[in-house]
Order: structure tokens, then sequence, then C-alpha cells
């Protein structure tokens, strides 16, 4: 939240929990209904096109570069 106050960015804690639980939820993978912490290709390239269409991204991101 001092992020947000210092930025003037439109929000509120109970915005940010919001978000937080949705993408915590989004963590759960569908089949095994466990909590996933790594970087799988097909959902880099799901997320990356969903972005691209949503124009959110001028261009579809590649699961290599995002790699170290």
């Amino acid at each position: 939240m001092d992020y947000v106050e210092r930025n003037n960015i439109a929000t509120n804690r109970v915005m940010q929990r919001l978000m937080l639980e949705e993408i915590l939820r989004l963590q759960v993978d569908r089949e095994s209904g466990q909590r996933e912490f790594r970087l799988r290709e097909d959902m880099v390239q799901q997320a990356s096109r969903l972005m691209v269409e949503n124009v959110m991204l001028d261009r579809e991101v590649s699961y290599e570069e995002l790699l170290p």
C-alpha cells in the first residue's frame, strides 16, 4: 500500500486483497488440485496470447525469454 500511496494508484486494501486471492486461486492446477510454484511453458503461452489479444502486450512473449 506504500507503493500505491506514493504513486497515487486508485485502489485500496480490499481491492488488493481480492486481486491477491484471485491470483492464489489461479495458481491451483485444475487436474491435481495442487498449487504450482513453477513456470510452465503452456501457461506462459496462454497468458502471453491472452495479453496480446487484450492489448496488454505488443507481441507474444516466449517461455525462453523468461528464463534466467
